[in-house]
């Protein structure tokens, strides 16, 4: 049984994937970014990357959007490119390096 997250991808599989790594990558890599700030800078540019391709993918394909997936794929773009701004200024870490 797909869980009510990944309802509706069933049959595109990279999508799938995309939505089980962005799952799985928000949490740990935003908790990495305390002590590793480009680590988890990299691993959350990454699941960005995915992310869009995923995106590219489901509307090369024509298949419809869903608003709550487009959310959460925002949040998760958006978190990257906030610690990405901060890596770039140089910003001290929040637990100091």
């Amino acid at each position: 049984m797909t869980p009510v997250v990944l309802r509706g991808m069933s049959e595109a599989y990279p999508n799938l994937y995309a939505a089980i790594f962005n799952g799985l990558s928000v949490l740990p890599a935003s908790a990495l970014a305390f002590w590793h700030r480009r680590i988890a800078c990299i691993w959350l540019s990454l699941n960005a990357v995915i992310l869009v391709a995923a995106w590219a993918e489901l509307a090369h394909n024509g298949r419809q959007f869903h608003v709550g997936g487009l959310l959460t794929m925002c949040g998760s773009i958006g978190v990257a490119l906030c610690l990405d701004y901060m890596e770039l200024r140089r910003w001290p870490g929040a637990l100091g390096d």
